[in-house]
């Protein structure tokens, strides 16, 4: 079975295709990328940290899926006492005309689930925060009715 995956999928020879030396604010790493196309370009939505232990993410578009520019500030920064100093891990899911980012949060309150919606990849509204103990969560690609479902992973122990 793994020799016929290895048949069609090839692992690019210039990963990682984005670094921290790529991005113009400083950051000691950068990794756990969303990625979608918008216009007709390749977007990752990258976590970066910054500052005092602030983690948060960042954008970057290519034309062709290898060669990435890094917009020069961070496109997502966490917002308040519900959100604490940490925003990564996002997922991007097009549903219509809007992007549905979900992003995994760390506060006083434990590890959350966030979700945000944008047309632009600048701006961000967030929607909503889970209960504590959510993390890795996805919109499911279509709405029911008139809903977005979220799908989580569940822990196993």
């Amino acid at each position: 079975m793994s020799a016929q995956l290895y048949d069609v999928v090839t692992r690019y020879p210039g990963n990682p295709v984005l670094t921290a030396d790529d991005v113009p604010y400083e950051t000691p790493y950068t990794h756990n990328a969303a990625a979608c196309k918008f216009e007709g370009k390749y977007v990752l939505l990258f976590r970066a940290g910054i500052g005092d232990d602030t983690q948060c993410l960042g954008l970057a578009t290519s034309e062709d899926g290898y060669h990435f520019e890094v917009e020069k500030e961070p496109v997502m920064m966490p917002e308040g006492e519900e959100e604490g100093k940490h925003v990564y891990d996002s997922r991007i899911t097009r549903i219509e005309d809007t992007y549905y980012v979900t992003y995994a949060t760390e506060s006083k309150y434990g590890i959350r689930a966030g979700i945000a919606t944008t047309r632009d990849f600048r701006t961000f509204e967030r929607i909503s925060l889970s209960e504590p103990d959510n993390r890795n969560t996805a919109p499911f690609p279509e709405k029911i009715g008139d809903l977005v479902a979220l799908c989580r992973e569940e822990k196993t122990r």
